[in-house]
């Protein structure tokens, strides 16, 4: 399972990541204009962006009849699959802390609550966008614009807070492994 990520991760090229940079740059601010926790919204949205880039389904439909030909069940490449936006996350909190340290050497942007509401709020995110991804041919190009939508418009016109903690997002961790289970179920049957 672990190479199936080292995999994931290698199939995105440097220019997806340079692109990406910037991109997520602008939308932190544009989501969040006043810049109040710029760190955090990065973090969740070079996550999604990353995630959303390495399960493109033109990428899957070259790659996923031959690896699912290897001696890999089919339930460890959907566990690759829902292990890999916890590594994205891991690896996005690294640079984002990297470029924040960058442009500012006090720690006074780190807050361990924040960083925990983030991370909770991708695992609710790919517990829906990861099954729709699977199996959902064009999800993958139109969910991360809708969700990129709908978050800029409750932040600008609501003035709703995107990464605020509440006790209710534990169970996003809950619905996650409902998910992983689910789309086990399905992919299991799935004739590829």
């Amino acid at each position: 399972m672990i190479n199936l990520i080292k995999t994931d991760i290698k199939s995105i090229k440097l220019l997806e990541y340079i692109i990406m940079i910037p991109f997520v740059f602008i939308l932190a601010f544009l989501v969040n204009p006043g810049f109040e926790y710029p760190y955090y919204i990065w973090i969740f949205y070079f996550t999604f962006g990353i995630c959303s880039s390495s399960l493109d389904q033109k990428r899957n439909d070259n790659v996923q009849p031959v690896i699912i030909s290897l001696p890999i069940s089919r339930k460890n490449y959907i566990g690759a699959k829902y292990l890999l936006p916890l590594v994205w996350f891991f690896l996005s909190t690294i640079g984002a802390t990297i470029i924040a340290l960058l442009f500012n050497w006090r720690t006074d942007f780190f807050e361990v609550n924040l960083l925990i509401t983030s991370f909770l709020l991708i695992i609710l995110l790919m517990a829906i966008y990861l099954p729709l991804c699977l199996f959902y041919r064009h999800a993958s190009f139109f969910v991360p614009f809708i969700l990129i939508f709908v978050l800029t418009m409750l932040n600008t016109t609501n003035e709703i807070h995107f990464i605020q903690f509440h006790p209710i997002l534990l169970l996003s961790i809950i619905l996650f492994y409902l998910s992983y289970l689910l789309s086990v179920k399905i992919f299991d049957r799935k004739i590829i």
